[in-house]
């Protein structure tokens, strides 16, 4: 019968998102940002992931599908039927 597993035999399971990053705050310690500087990234991000969704969709659906000012509250709806 094999004995007790080492931690370093043992199969362990990949890090998640949320481990790495607090392993890279206690190892990297970075200065905190201001609350200027989040909403500055925050925004920036959201403009990027609606940038991205806007050009999947015309790309799947057709150029002209949507106008570039279409925002969520002013999207209009298309429905393409596939028989």
């Amino acid at each position: 019968m094999p004995g007790p597993a080492t931690a370093a035999e043992r199969e362990l399971a990949e890090l998640t998102v949320a481990e790495v990053r607090t392993l890279l705050e206690i190892a990297l310690p970075l200065p905190a940002h201001s609350p200027a500087l989040h909403q500055a990234w925050s925004q920036w991000r959201r403009y990027k992931r609606q940038q991205s969704r806007r050009s999947y969709w015309n790309q799947s659906q057709g150029a002209a599908a949507v106008p570039a000012t279409a925002g969520r509250a002013g999207r209009k709806c298309y429905l393409r039927l596939y028989y």
